[in-house]
């Protein structure tokens, strides 16, 4: 498996691709690139490739302008989850904020920071959750995704898996790209025309920029 598996957790018989591309879009709704579902599936790109061809045939799967969003969704458990053997939810963690200056137009500029690569991170899609949208992006040079999102005047940046649920080194190497997210969505935030001022303030237990390398 691919290093960067974060969505399933398989043992025994592994459930078929089909099945664990619908339980990956019904877990997190939203529209994911075709990278970003193989790197979360752990697929090779032919069979991702035949996979998707399938399930859009049947409606199951829409093909979008920027990615895959599900469709026709797949049986249900009772508690609102595909019935999907080897699916288990995602776990992340809130690694770094700030708190952003009140009445600017954020949520729209945000949406400009979709489908955009940044260093070592690589665009997947985004989550359409109904409190906090979150845009997502996966490593190109270890584990994990980092998920960007705006709730409350807070901009925040989630990692997945955990930096504590890795080894140490790439728990770091984690946080470290988390934070570098973070100051480039702040600093293309910034620079946009309309856009708002540099004033933020961070968060409590956010380090300032000079100490975010420490």
């Amino acid at each position: 498996m691919e290093a960067g598996t974060t969505a399933f957790e398989l043992g025994g018989v592994e459930p078929r691709l089909d099945d664990r591309i619908l339980a990956f879009l019904s877990g997190e709704p939203g529209e994911i690139t075709f990278n970003g579902m193989r790197r979360a599936l752990a697929a090779h790109p032919e069979s991702l490739t035949r996979a998707l061809r399938r399930l859009s045939r049947d409606g199951r799967v829409l093909r979008e302008t920027r990615g895959y969003r599900l469709g026709m969704p797949p049986a249900l458990a009772p508690t609102g989850k595909a019935t999907v053997p080897g699916y288990a939810e995602p776990r992340r963690a809130l690694v770094a904020e700030v708190r952003l200056p009140p009445a600017e137009p954020v949520p729209e500029l945000l949406g400009r920071l979709a489908g955009r690569w940044f260093g070592q991170l690589r665009w997947v899609g985004t989550y359409d959750r109904p409190k906090e949208p979150l845009l997502v992006w996966s490593r190109a040079d270890g584990r994990g995704q980092l998920l960007l999102g705006l709730r409350r005047g807070h901009l925040r940046v989630y990692a997945e898996p955990p930096p504590s649920a890795l080894a140490p080194s790439e728990g770091r190497a984690l946080e470290e790209a988390a934070r570098e997210l973070l100051w480039h969505a702040l600093g293309f935030l910034a620079s946009s025309p309309n856009g708002w001022s540099h004033d933020t303030t961070a968060a409590p237990g956010t380090k300032s920029r000079e100490n975010l390398s420490n």
